[in-house]
């Protein structure tokens, strides 16, 4: 009995070891004969190839499906994402909706007051940037035009989009930058509806903070920024921004115009530098 196992299990030793070199022979046999030209394995291979099409075909139905799903997420992310771009444009549109209504108001209130003394007007020059690496710890633009071109200190950096910062050195033919976003940027603005007096302040982000006032707790998000005027900075009603998070502790900016990307800016000279009072001011 236990030689008759021991053949056995012998017999099955030598089969498992002949059976991948038998698939291995008719693996070959096969694709020869795919291969060959001959009138009978062409025939064949035809009539194999309309037998297992049915079967091929049930086979590819789970990698065809995997393929669509994939496809189908790929176009639920990306129009996700899409929705995403979407609502901040509409945030950003509805912001300007808001800005542009407060200018009106404004403007309705300026011309019921008696005797009003506008800005000077206004004079613009466009010029190219490019990025000043020279200082690690600020964030500054050099604009390619200076006192040749008119350019003054003071002069207001803007885009289309909104403003970008201020000239604060001018040379013969180009003209340093100081940004927003600079640690060193102070700006007096005015916050949503209620006019809320505050400080706009850079810190080297894109989301400058709203800092120095007794009313931060009013402030809310989505509301609008204005320039205030105050000290002479920059003139009042220019758009900085929205209100991106307000709490307690921190209220963030997001700025119409960051400096991303950047080619071209408008230098534009309010005429302040020849209003604001200095020391040798005297009464007349």
């Amino acid at each position: 009995m236990d030689n008759k196992q021991f053949r056995l299990k012998r017999i099955r030793s030598q089969i498992r070891r002949l059976v991948p070199v038998v698939f291995l022979m008719l693996a070959i046999v096969l694709m020869a004969m795919w291969r060959t030209q001959n009138s009978v394995v062409v025939s064949v291979r035809d009539v194999a190839s309309e037998k297992m099409a049915p079967l091929i075909s049930f086979l590819s139905v789970p990698a065809r499906w995997v393929k669509s799903t994939k496809k189908t997420f790929s176009d639920v992310v990306f129009l996700y994402q899409r929705n995403k771009d979407l609502e901040r444009e509409n945030q950003i549109l509805r912001s300007w909706r808001a800005l542009a209504l407060q200018l009106q108001a404004e403007q309705d209130a300026v011309k019921k007051m008696a005797k009003y003394v506008p800005y000077p007007k206004s004079k613009s020059v466009s010029a190219r940037v490019a990025m000043d690496t020279g200082d690690k710890f600020s964030r500054s633009y050099i604009a390619l035009a200076g006192y040749k071109d008119g350019i003054k200190n003071g002069s207001v950096a803007m885009t289309d989009t909104g403003i970008l910062g201020r000239v604060i050195e001018v040379g013969k033919h180009a003209s340093r930058l100081m940004l927003l976003t600079d640690y060193l940027s102070r700006v007096p603005v005015l916050v949503g509806a209620g006019r809320i007096p505050a400080i706009l302040t850079g810190d080297n982000t894109n989301h400058p903070k709203l800092i120095f006032s007794d009313r931060l707790n009013e402030i809310k998000k989505g509301d609008v920024i204005l320039t205030s005027g105050y000290m002479g900075v920059y003139p009042s009603g220019l758009g900085v921004g929205i209100v991106l998070e307000a709490d307690e502790e921190d209220i963030e900016v997001e700025l119409f115009e960051t400096g991303e990307n950047l080619e071209f800016v408008h230098l534009v000279d309010f005429g302040l530098g020849d209003v604001l009072l200095t020391k040798d001011c005297e009464e007349p």
